[in-house]
């Protein structure tokens, strides 16, 4: 399964300066190396090849030293997996 990463983040600078020097790093749950930005707006995609439970979180600092966190717990499922019928057995007709 594969999913993207929209930052939702508010307040996190003055709102007459927006892109004042925040960062952004992001976790997204499978032990990689966390992703930075300096931008609100970036897009973040992963794909997560093993069923199980991620965690990614988002942590934004300003240039004050002022953070926020935001996790959250991502269950990842098998795909099912369907095997059709190759071969019908016609009833009998009584």
């Amino acid at each position: 399964m594969c999913a993207e990463f929209t930052n939702q983040s508010q307040y996190f600078a003055n709102p007459n300066d927006p892109g004042a020097d925040t960062t952004f790093f992001w976790e997204l749950g499978y032990n990689q190396p966390w992703q930075i930005s300096h931008d609100v707006n970036e897009k973040f995609d992963t794909c997560y090849y093993l069923e199980g439970l991620y965690t990614v979180c988002l942590v934004a600092i300003n240039k004050n030293d002022c953070s926020d966190t935001a996790c959250q717990v991502l269950t990842i499922h098998d795909y099912p997996v369907l095997v059709a019928p190759n071969v019908f057995t016609p009833e009998e007709m009584v």
